[in-house]
């Protein structure tokens, strides 16, 4: 099963800022332990320019610019 979570994912998984982004890391923890589940992380980083990759714990995270007003509008883009 392949599963893309969007979501506020903090920079640094050891130290969220907030419920959301506690949340987050710690579904996306469980989640990552289950073989069955192709999992890729979608976050968006006001200040960041380009589109990023990286790694966290072996699920693929990548950040995109913020563009929109809404999280959901800058990863997905406009209608």
């Amino acid at each position: 099963m392949r599963v893309a979570i969007v979501t506020a994912f903090p920079e640094d998984p050891s130290r969220p800022r907030g419920g959301v982004e506690a949340v987050s890391t710690t579904l996306v923890d469980a989640l990552r332990q289950h073989p069955e589940v192709e999992l890729h992380v979608l976050t968006v980083r006001p200040g960041a320019l380009t589109a990023e990759s990286t790694d966290w714990r072996g699920v693929p995270v990548t950040v995109l610019p913020r563009t929109g007003r809404s999280m959901l509008t800058s990863a997905l883009g406009p209608e």
